[in-house]
């Protein structure tokens, strides 16, 4: 990988960036206290976005197996363990995608080419 690239990568303020536009589209923030260009990167990211929809039934589906692993008991340790680590996977990669896409953005000659 380009030195200039894993410096990118590393600095704290692409990372700082990339993590509000993970949170933005995650929906924690409060539409209130958003800017207007903020709110607008908002509107971009929720329209027509399933994640609500999918991390609903994900949580359901992982309720329904502890169910049925330990009746009466609300979690199992390794379904949690899964989740959290599905969700800490996600959180990189989206992060990383961010990073590298603002990267190439700033310095396209440097983008791969596909033969």
């Amino acid at each position: 990988m380009n030195k200039s690239i894993d410096a990118f990568l590393s600095d704290p303020e692409v990372m700082r960036q990339a993590a509000y536009i993970y949170s933005l589209a995650m929906g924690d923030p409060l539409p209130e206290n958003l800017s207007p260009a903020e709110r607008q990167i908002e509107r971009l990211l929720y329209t027509a976005n399933p994640f609500e929809r999918l991390y609903g039934e994900a949580e359901d589906a992982c309720c329904r197996l502890c169910e049925r692993l330990h009746p009466g008991v609300e979690e199992d340790g390794d379904v949690e363990q899964v989740w959290g680590n599905a969700l800490q996977m996600c959180e990189f990669i989206a992060l990383r995608m961010y990073a590298y896409g603002r990267y190439y953005a700033l310095h396209p000659g440097e983008a791969p080419r596909h033969a």
